[in-house]
């Protein structure tokens, strides 16, 4: 049941933000963003769902809009801990550097064995 509800929570979100609102974002996972190229963005945005009766139930969404004007929805459902904490420093409004924010963030969370 409550894998069902993080699942129905997750479509809701991705539909609202990704496409009913009024910018689009383009969804993007952690895997994806890893790789990606260097870029600076805006963070608009943060939503983050936990759920208490599952173990890591948590819905994690960061809403970007980049240098170039295009709007990146980083998100996560059954997330990890580092996510959930990494979302938790970003400061709405203010101007990151990606990946790397979040791979340095990564790299101090494992130092200190958060992962």
């Amino acid at each position: 049941m409550a894998f069902i509800l993080r699942l129905a929570c997750l479509c809701l979100l991705g539909l609202v933000i990704v496409g009913c609102g009024r910018h689009k974002y383009v969804a993007m996972s952690l895997d994806d963003l890893e790789k990606h190229a260097r870029f600076g963005a805006v963070v608009e945005k943060t939503y983050l769902e936990k759920f208490d009766d599952a173990p890591t139930g948590a819905v994690v969404l960061i809403g970007l809009k980049c240098d170039d004007g295009a709007r990146i929805a980083i998100q996560g459902a059954n997330t990890n801990h580092a996510l959930v904490r990494f979302s938790k420093t970003l400061i709405k409004g203010r101007h990151y550097q990606f990946p790397a924010c979040w791979l340095d963030y990564k790299a101090k969370a494992q130092g200190a064995s958060e992962l």
